[in-house]
């Protein structure tokens, strides 16, 4: 007598279940990949920005801005002594963004040199020093614009005759 064998009947529950596991696994990924790319996707596409901060919001992360120094540009900076006050100098300079997104304001670190030329100070100064008021959320230089910053600074034991302007982002 002859046995046939016949082939196992494929089931339909674990195809299925290794189909949503497969799925799920997709979708995770795609959302890692979102996440690692939140900043540069929101530079190029502007318009997910407020779905990026909104999903960022709920996942108490943030989305960065354009951070590109080598796109900012120092132009006419100045240190002036303030007259009657020898004690105090004013600083103006304007920076432009350059680049076609918006970015963070950046820091500036200033240096004092003596007579001999010789760094005699050095000062961080953070947007909110230059700006004259906190930072609001989504507070950055527009692209293309210029601005402008005059600042007062107390030297109380130095007399400065130079002085040198780094733009910087920490």
């Amino acid at each position: 007598q002859e046995l046939e064998l016949e082939p196992p009947r494929p089931r339909g529950r674990p195809a299925r279940a290794w189909a949503f596991g497969v799925a799920l696994l997709a979708l995770v990924l795609a959302l890692e990949v979102v996440y690692a790319l939140r900043g540069p996707l929101a530079q190029r596409y502007p318009v997910v920005r407020p779905v990026l901060e909104a999903a960022c919001e709920a996942a108490r992360c943030s989305v960065p801005w354009s951070r590109n120094e080598a796109l900012l540009k120092l132009e006419e900076s100045e240190m002036l002594e303030v007259p009657g006050k020898p004690a105090e100098i004013a600083l103006g300079a304007r920076i432009r963004n350059l680049a076609s997104v918006a970015q963070e304001y950046p820091s500036l670190e200033l240096t004092l040199s003596d007579f001999t030329g010789q760094p005699a100070a050095r000062r961080v100064l953070r947007p909110t020093d230059y700006l004259g008021r906190p930072l609001a959320r989504g507070d950055v230089m527009p692209a293309g614009s210029e601005l402008a910053i005059q600042l007062r600074i107390e030297t109380p034991r130095l007399k400065p005759t130079g002085y040198e302007l780094l733009l910087f982002y920490p």
